[in-house]
C-alpha cells in the first residue's frame, strides 16, 4: 500500500508464483481472519454452486467500519439462509422487471450534448472515468429510487458531494487496513466523526425517499403505471404491497446502499474499461459499429440522429457482448468475493485432492481466474474472439468457471442483466455518435495504467471523442 502497488503488479510478483506453487489456491490474512483464495475454475465452481455448503460467511471483517455503516447488515448481499430468501423473493423480480432502456440512452444524449456544448469542436477530449462516475450516479439515482442528482449537469451539487465524499471515506486504505480505528477509536479522530456524520446525511435522504415513496404509491394505481417508469424502490414496495414478501424500511434503505455499491461505480469501471480497449484497437471498434449499425438500421439507412437501442436490440449485439465480456476479463470491477464463504463440514477441493476442514473461509480470485495463463492464452491481450461460439471461454466452461465477473450461482450479482444492459445501450450509442481513440500523450498508449491501492481503476482516463454526426 505504501508503495501504491497496483493489483497486477501484485498478481505477477506475489500471487501468480503463489498459485502455481499452490495448484491455484493459497492462503492470505485479510484483517481478521486467514481466507483461502481460489483461482482454479473446478474449484471455483464447487464453491460458487453449492451455496448451502459453502453459505457467506458470517465472520463480518469489516464490521464497525464506516463501509459496514452505510451498507447495513440487513440486505441481500450479506444476509444468510431463511432471511437472505426473504430478500431474493422481493429484490430479485424488482431487478428482473427493470430494463430502463429509455433512461439509459436519454441520460447517454443528454451526456453527449453536455460534451458538445462544452467542446464546439469536431473533436474534443475528455476525463472518460469522471464522466462515466457521474452518468452511473444519475442512472442509478433514477433508475434505483426516481431521484436526480443531476451529477453530469452539476458534478459539485450538494448530494453528489455528500454521496462522493461517503464513498471515498468508506474505501480509506487506513481504516480498511486497521478497522479498530473506525470501531472503537473514531470518535477520537475529527474527520473520521465527519465522515460518520456525513453518512447519516446521506442515509437520512433515503430513509426520507422510502417514506415518501411508500405513502404515495399507497395513494395511486399501480396497474395504471408504466412497467418501465418504475424504479427499483417501486418494484419493492409494489411486491411487499401486493403481498409477495415483507421487507422493513431497514431492510429497503440497506439494499438501496447495496444498489449504489453495485450499480454505480462498478458500472463506470466496466465502461470505461470497454471504451478504453476500444480506442486500443480501431479495427475492433469499427466491427462492433458496423454491427450497431446493421442492428438498429437494417435497411442500411444510417441517420445522423441518436437512436436508443431497443432491448430486443441490446440482444442482437453479439460482438458487442464479446467486447463486454473480453473487457470485464480484462478490468472488471469486481477482485474477488465481496464476502467470504464459509465450509459447513470438511470436504475435499475439486481439482486439489486438499482436505479443507469445516469453517475454512474462501474466496474467488476474479482477477487471477481471469488473468490465469493456462486457461487464457496471452491473459493481457484484449481479444473478444475469445468469446465467441466455440472460443477459449466456451472451452474453459467445460472445466469449471473461468470468467466470472459478476460471481455465479444462487448468490450471483443481483444487478448483472442491468448492468449489462446499460453497457450495451451506452456503447452501442458511443460507437454511433463518435470515433474513438487515445490522445498522442495518453498515459495508457501501451497499457493500461491502474490505480495503486484497493479500488481497480484506470488512472487519469483521457479518451478522445471524433463527431461522426
Amino acid at each position: 500500500m505504501v508503495k501504491k502497488e497496483t493489483l497486477p503488479e501484485l498478481y505477477e510478483s506475489l500471487f501468480k508464483p503463489l498459485t502455481v506453487q499452490g495448484h491455484g489456491v493459497y492462503v492470505r490474512e485479510e484483517g481478521s481472519g486467514w481466507v483461502v483464495h481460489i483461482s482454479q475454475p473446478q474449484a471455483a465452481k464447487q464453491i460458487l454452486l453449492k451455496a448451502d455448503m459453502f453459505p457467506k460467511s458470517q465472520r463480518n471483517l469489516l464490521k464497525g467500519t464506516l463501509f459496514n455503516y452505510f451498507l447495513g447488515t440487513e440486505n441481500i448481499v450479506t444476509t444468510t439462509g431463511h432471511e437472505w430468501k426473504k430478500h431474493r423473493l422481493i429484490v430479485n423480480p424488482a431487478f428482473h422487471r427493470s430494463s430502463p432502456v429509455k433512461l439509459f440512452g436519454e441520460l447517454a444524449k443528454q451526456m453527449f450534448t453536455l460534451w458538445e456544448t462544452k467542446n464546439p469542436e469536431s473533436t474534443f477530449t475528455v476525463d472518460f472515468g469522471n464522466w462515466m462516475e457521474r452518468f452511473t450516479l444519475d442512472v442509478i439515482g433514477q433508475a434505483g429510487f426516481g431521484f436526480e442528482f443531476d451529477a453530469m449537469a452539476n458534478e459539485n451539487n450538494y448530494w453528489t458531494q455528500v454521496y462522493n465524499k461517503l464513498i471515498n471515506d468508506s474505501r480509506r486504505p487506513l481504516y480498511l487496513m486497521f478497522p479498530i480505528l473506525d470501531r472503537h477509536l473514531s470518535w477520537l479522530i475529527p474527520s473520521r466523526r465527519a465522515a460518520f456524520q456525513n453518512a447519516d446525511k446521506f442515509l437520512g435522504m433515503l430513509k426520507q425517499i422510502i417514506e415518501h415513496k411508500r405513502k404515495t404509491l399507497k395513494s395511486i394505481d399501480m396497474d395504471a403505471m408504466d412497467e418501465c417508469d418504475k424504479d427499483l424502490l417501486t418494484l419493492m414496495i409494489e411486491s411487499q404491497l401486493r403481498g409477495e414478501g415483507q421487507l422493513t424500511d431497514t431492510e429497503l434503505l440497506n439494499n438501496l446502499a447495496i444498489f449504489f455499491l453495485a450499480g454505480h461505480d462498478t458500472t463506470a469501471i466496466a465502461l470505461s474499461s470497454a471504451v478504453y480497449w476500444l480506442a486500443r484497437h480501431p479495427h475492433i471498434q469499427e466491427k462492433a459499429r458496423q454491427e450497431v449499425n446493421a442492428v438498429l438500421f437494417p435497411d442500411g439507412s444510417l441517420p445522423d440522429e441518436d437512436v436508443v437501442p431497443t432491448l430486443e436490440n441490446t440482444k442482437q449485439f453479439i460482438y458487442l457482448n464479446q467486447v463486454i465480456k473480453e473487457a470485464l476479463r480484462l478490468g472488471g470491477p469486481a477482485t474477488q468475493l465481496g464476502t467470504p464463504r464459509e465450509a459447513q463440514k470438511e470436504f475435499e477441493l475439486a481439482g486439489t485432492g486438499v482436505m479443507m476442514p469445516k469453517g475454512t473461509m474462501f474466496t474467488v480470485n476474479i482477477f487471477e481466474l481471469h488473468h490465469n495463463p493456462e486457461l487464457w492464452e496471452d491473459p493481457y491481450t484484449f481479444n473478444p474472439d475469445r468469446f465467441e461460439a466455440g472460443g477459449a471461454a466456451e472451452q474453459n466452461a467445460g472445466n469449471g468457471l473461468a470468467w466470472t465477473p459478476f460471481s455465479n450461482g444462487t448468490r450471483q450479482c443481483v444487478g448483472m442483466n442491468m448492468s449489462l444492459v446499460e453497457q450495451r445501450v451506452t456503447l452501442a450509442m458511443l460507437l454511433r455518435h463518435y470515433d474513438i481513440s487515445l490522445p498522442k500523450d495518453s498515459i495508457h498508449r501501451h497499457g493500461p495504467v491502474m490505480k495503486g491501492g484497493f479500488q481497480f481503476k484506470q488512472a487519469n482516463l483521457q479518451i478522445e471523442f471524433k463527431k461522426r454526426f
